[in-house]
């Protein structure tokens, strides 16, 4: 059998180990922690399409606080649709020495950046220009999204290169898109299908313009 003096010693000889091991594991922790804290993720700030467009139709407000809107994404995509008034900033701008544009340079720093091009590294655009002092913001969302709530007037396709926005029409969808949900559905089926109806308009005058204009056989 075993002496109590044996057993009372194995139990001793656990609570020693396992208080040194503690000591180990909480004098490690504070030794990485000012390590761990390089790593850990600070926020971008962010911003919505509604408070972008808020921004662009109140003409006072730019004038205290200009806006330059960036488009990271790639050039095809570019042309193919932006937002108006976007310009299109290639990421490799940011390794030389002359980074900026000549919008940012006329904001300063005390207009702000919006990028945009979420899925194409916007977020580390809008990182490296507050690391050098610029006021940079995300903004969020892709254009299709931007699309389903603007519809008319922000945004360039393909096949319309327009090069100023309408600003009554961005106010009233702005409007609109500030509406509780349930209001918000009614109202964009009501404006798709006069759109929609519109189109078809357009297309049949544009027939009939061309059936007049064929020569007589």
């Amino acid at each position: 059998m075993k002496s109590k003096g044996t057993e009372t010693n194995k139990i001793a000889r656990k609570v020693v180990t396992r208080t040194t091991t503690l000591q180990v594991e909480l004098n490690s922790s504070r030794l990485l922690s000012p390590l761990a804290l390089m790593f850990i993720a600070v926020p971008l700030p962010t911003v919505s399409i509604d408070r972008v467009v808020a921004i662009l139709i109140d003409e006072k407000a730019l004038a205290t606080k200009p806006l330059v809107i960036l488009d990271v994404r790639p050039e095809e995509q570019f042309v193919k649709g932006h937002i108006i008034g976007a310009e299109h900033y290639p990421r490799f701008l940011l390794c030389r020495e002359h980074y900026e544009t000549e919008s940012m340079k006329r904001v300063g720093t005390q207009g702000t950046l919006t990028v945009c091009g979420q899925i194409y590294g916007a977020g580390q655009v809008v990182s490296t220009f507050r690391d050098r002092g610029h006021n940079a913001v995300l903004l969020k969302g892709d254009l299709d999204s931007w699309r389903c709530k603007y519809p008319e007037g922000l945004l360039t396709t393909a096949n319309d290169k327009s090069i100023k926005l309408e600003l009554s029409k961005l106010a009233a969808q702005l409007a609109i898109n500030r509406k509780p949900a349930f209001e918000r559905a009614g109202f964009l089926k009501a404006t798709t299908s006069s759109i929609n109806r519109n189109k078809v308009r357009e297309e049949m005058r544009q027939r009939s313009q061309t059936n007049k204009r064929r020569a007589w056989r």
